[in-house]
């Protein structure tokens, strides 16, 4: 099994939807999907394109991070947390972090990953910095990357909470 089986599952950032239409594919059972809300349309149709797939509940919200609004995205933790190129922007740097902190506790498994030739490298050094002070921070081996994505540049790391 994937490990998922039974989990609650969010993407931040999602986009066109592909990471948390896989996190449901592998097994999470209740799966959120965020984004800002002109990306909605495009999220919906790629989750209803792929239903046949999917394992449970999958469902839609706007939310922007960092802000109080809690824009039905349930304030109780997830299990699982992804983001894919998501940073790239010294602004969102305190935004996203204080939404991981909202949306997780101590046994979530955050995973965040970006493609380090498109060049924001200040901007992912001043993320991984000001995250280390409430998360262990730590990179994927390159050999655990699926050998298709597994290019030099390309970057995954899984942040737990640390214990307040």
């Amino acid at each position: 099994g994937s490990g998922l089986k039974g989990k609650r599952g969010l993407e931040l950032g999602s986009g066109c939807g592909a990471g948390g239409i896989l996190l449901s594919i592998a097994g999470c059972t209740h799966v959120t999907l965020t984004d800002r809300k002109e990306i909605m349309p495009l999220l919906q149709e790629n989750i209803a394109k792929n239903m046949d797939a999917l394992s449970g509940k999958v469902e839609t919200s706007t939310y922007r991070w960092g802000g109080s609004k809690k824009l039905g995205v349930s304030k109780s933790s997830y299990d699982v947390i992804i983001a894919a190129d998501c940073v790239y922007d010294i602004e969102i740097v305190d935004p996203l972090i204080s939404s991981l902190i909202d949306l997780s506790n101590e046994q979530t498994r955050i995973y965040l990953g970006w493609d380090r030739s498109i060049g924001f490298h200040d901007v992912y050094k001043t993320f991984l910095d000001t995250a280390e002070k409430d998360f262990h921070v730590v990179p994927v081996e390159r050999d655990n990357l699926h050998k298709a994505y597994n290019k030099n540049s390309v970057v995954v790391y899984v942040l737990r909470r640390k214990m307040s």
